[in-house]
């Protein structure tokens, strides 16, 4: 309830603010006063220090910036402050503003500061959002603060604008951050001659101007390695880069340079560089254990699996290494082997990943996220015939179960790596359209602004994807100065994320979110779909649940289908269209008090009375015993509102169901769980829901056995056999699940004979 009111303020202070489109003279005189500019600033500091800062935007998406202009840093193009007045909520584009910061910032919304230009004729707030790369769980010290935008820092603002703000005041502001641009001296000295400010900064401030380090008396290639070090550490790969590029020239037969500058190209994935970095090092010392390392990661990043493995052999066969190398080197080769092998057939270890969803384990990314090869199935991406857009298709007849995509995420944000308090204070607004999103969307934006910026290149394919009816999709690279567009950004994200969870209940454990890229391009249908996706980590795999015919649309359902219809409704209207799938269809036919009446009935049997018992993972929450009839009452009532309403089409009862199975077995009624279990399969065999019913197929045979109908639970073997070849392209997932059996077994829940699981071959 809290976080509803602070957005309905936050609606409110936007509303107010973009009524205001003119400023009054009193208004963009005070705001432009240096001295009562300096005094808000402090004010607004000190109050900061004292105030539980509860909600953070940590993005913005401003209408009137659509993309940003090119703007050549020469004078020509330099305007003064003074004529931002004629420019209020709207940018001057083409030009800049050379100006410089006066007092450290402080962080609430944006990255606040106040700057003058040489003239000292005027100051101005300045506001840049979407700055921060990393959210810590605490607030940032000033002293952290300075270190981003440490007092007199010489800036370029460019395409400038004054945003009038929720106070009735004036900013200086910028979404964009590629439009800021810090001034070397060199370049001020092009810029503004003479050098010289009217005004001098404030004593006060005097320790938070940042004095040019003394440089020590050691080598330039050395200096700019140490530098380029200390980058890397900190993750600012970009920069470290650039670091050892300094280095080159003073040493460019140097090959720890050459192998840390391949490391940094790595880790912002620009391949290329990486492999040529690397086999340059090799050039000088063909046995550089981190060289041969580096180069066989490009070429994985290239994905010239096949490439790396000759180079590898080669290494081995010609090379004499020490043991611990050797060692190296035939693990390099085993896994380059493991990733041909996935490239090309789509073999994955679907044993280990059904193990963890039986068990619901979470899946430990490790440092470097997961380790497998992406492969693409025989399928063409290219335009429908609906006027959908584009549609991914099939070229060759795909059998269900067969893998179509396994594809590892352009921008990914998990539960575990986002902390609490972000959690709690990340969200990210569209001031065009008043839309507030939760912090995985506005980390998975923060994340892509931030890959983009170390890697323009990697904009080629991100921008090709659908940004919504507004935005057309680019088919080409935009300009360098515009790689960042926040407006575009925000919308992709918007229709192309993969994701569970959303909205504002902190109470909902909200997964993840991420992108990949060409699966994106597969369209919608919320039940007549003939694929199903699941993710583990960074990676997504989609594969076919039906058999699909040469040129057929590949469709998955963007909605979980045991939701309301107007829930459904929902989430597609937000993508831009209506779903005319057999359950979209048979929905809309009902009237509406059918609709309302099941969601009553719905609610009523969530709100049924519950117990806790002990479970194989801990206590499990149940319905208590004089609730199941109840929940049965309310089973039947829903299935007469719409008699004659084939039973396919109950995907909404699958948790009542599910709850009503558990429930009937914790209190001993394994044939009555066995009855609800076995609905809930007929209601879901059609689905996209495919690893939802290798959970409910593991639990039917567990409801039997216990319940000794041993002849019953044998047909259940053929069963999870096709489903589990279904949900993971093998029946040795089977395996994984009937482990939850023996988990059950072991924890002393169940207590049928466990030679009962070989006798059934399983």
């Amino acid at each position: 309830m809290e976080v509803e009111v602070h957005i309905q303020k936050m609606k409110e202070m936007m509303d107010a603010a973009q009524s205001n489109q003119i400023a009054s003279d009193y208004t963009i005189r005070q705001y432009t006063d240096r001295n009562f500019l300096v005094k808000d600033h402090v004010e607004c500091a000190e109050r900061m220090k004292h105030m539980k800062a509860q909600y953070i935007v940590q993005h913005t998406v401003t209408p009137t910036l659509h993309s940003s202009f090119p703007v050549a840093l020469i004078p020509m193009n330099c305007i003064p402050l003074s004529q931002l007045d004629r420019h209020i909520n709207k940018p001057v584009k083409g030009k800049f503003i050379l100006c410089r910061t006066i007092v450290p910032p402080f962080k609430m919304n944006a990255l606040g500061t106040v700057v003058e230009d040489p003239s000292g004729t005027i100051a101005t707030r300045l506001s840049i959002y979407n700055f921060i790369k990393v959210v810590k769980k605490e607030a940032l010290s000033m002293e952290e603060l300075n270190d981003l935008l440490p007092v007199g820092t010489v800036l370029a603002i460019k395409n400038p604008w004054f945003k009038t703000t929720a106070d009735n005041g004036l900013s200086l502001r910028c979404d964009n951050p590629e439009e800021v641009v810090r001034i070397s001296d060199e370049l001020l000295a092009e810029l503004h001659p003479s050098g010289k400010w009217s005004n001098s900064i404030l004593e006060k401030y005097h320790t938070f101007i940042k004095k040019k380090p003394v440089e020590p008396k050691i080598p330039p290639a050395e200096l700019w390695r140490q530098q380029g070090n200390e980058f890397f550490v900190k993750k600012e790969y970009h920069e470290a880069a650039k670091s050892y590029t300094k280095a080159l020239p003073f040493s460019p037969d140097n090959v720890d340079v050459l192998t840390n500058r391949a490391a940094a190209y790595l880790n912002i994935e620009m391949y290329e560089l990486s492999l040529a970095d690397a086999s340059a090092a090799l050039l000088l010392d063909p046995t550089h254990v981190k060289a041969i390392f580096r180069k066989t990661k490009s070429l994985w990043g290239l994905k010239k699996y096949k490439e790396a493995l000759i180079f590898l052999t080669h290494q081995s066969t010609v090379k004499n290494f020490p043991p611990k190398s050797a060692k190296l080197l035939q693990s390099w080769t085993s896994t380059t082997k493991t990733f041909l092998t996935q490239s090309v057939e789509g073999k994955y270890p679907m044993k280990e990943i059904a193990t963890l969803d039986a068990t619901m384990l979470p899946l430990d990314l490790g440092p470097g996220g997961l380790g497998w090869a992406e492969y693409e199935g025989h399928i063409e991406i290219k335009d429908t015939e609906d006027e959908k857009g584009r549609g991914v298709f099939s070229t060759e007849p795909l059998e269900p179960g067969q893998l179509i995509f396994a594809s590892k995420a352009f921008a990914y944000v998990s539960f575990a790596e986002s902390n609490s308090k972000a959690r709690e204070t990340l969200f990210s607004i569209n001031t065009e359209n008043k839309l507030m999103k939760d912090f995985v969307s506005s980390e998975l934006i923060n994340a892509v602004v931030h890959k983009l910026r170390a890697n323009p290149e990697k904009g080629r394919e991100f921008y090709q994807l659908y940004a919504g009816p507004e935005l057309r999709s680019l088919n080409e690279l935009p300009r360098e100065d515009s790689v960042v567009d926040i407006r575009r950004i925000d919308a992709i994200c918007t229709y192309n994320t993969f994701g569970y969870g959303s909205g504002f209940d902190l109470s909902e454990k909200v997964r993840f979110g991420g992108i990949w890229l060409k699966p994106s391009f597969i369209n919608h249908s919320c039940y007549d779909c003939n694929a199903h996706w699941m993710t583990h980590g960074d990676f997504i795999f989609i594969r076919a649940f039906k058999y699909i015919h040469p040129g057929e649309e590949i469709t998955i359902s963007y909605c979980p289908i045991q939701s309301f219809y107007s829930e459904r409704k929902e989430i597609c209207n937000k993508f831009g269209f209506d779903c005319y799938c057999s359950l979209c269809v048979l929905d809309r036919a009902e009237p509406e008090f059918v609709h309302k009446k099941r969601k009553e009935l719905m609610e009523e049997a969530e709100s049924l009375p519950k117990m806790k018992i002990p479970g194989s993972q801990g206590t499990v929450e149940i319905l208590q015993l004089e609730s199941l009839e109840t929940l049965e009452a309310i089973v039947t009532k829903i299935e007469k509102l719409t008699l004659g309403r084939p039973l396919q089409y109950y995907p909404f009862l699958h948790h009542v169901l599910h709850a009503g199975a558990s429930s009937y077995f914790g209190h001993g009624n394994f044939m009555k769980s066995y009855e609800f279990l076995e609905k809930n399969w007929n209601i879901l065999k059609k689905s996209p829901l495919q690893k939802e019913l290798c959970g409910i197929s593991v639990n039917a045979m567990g409801s039997l056995l216990q319940a000794k109908q041993i002849g019953k639970a044998r047909k259940w073997v053929k069963v999870m056999e096709e489903v589990a070849l279904k949900a993971y392209g093998t029946q040795s997932a089977l395996g994984a699940y009937a482990n939850t059996l023996r988990m059950m077994l072991q924890a002393g829940i169940m207590d049928f004979s466990s030679v009962l699981l070989e006798d059934l071959e399983i």
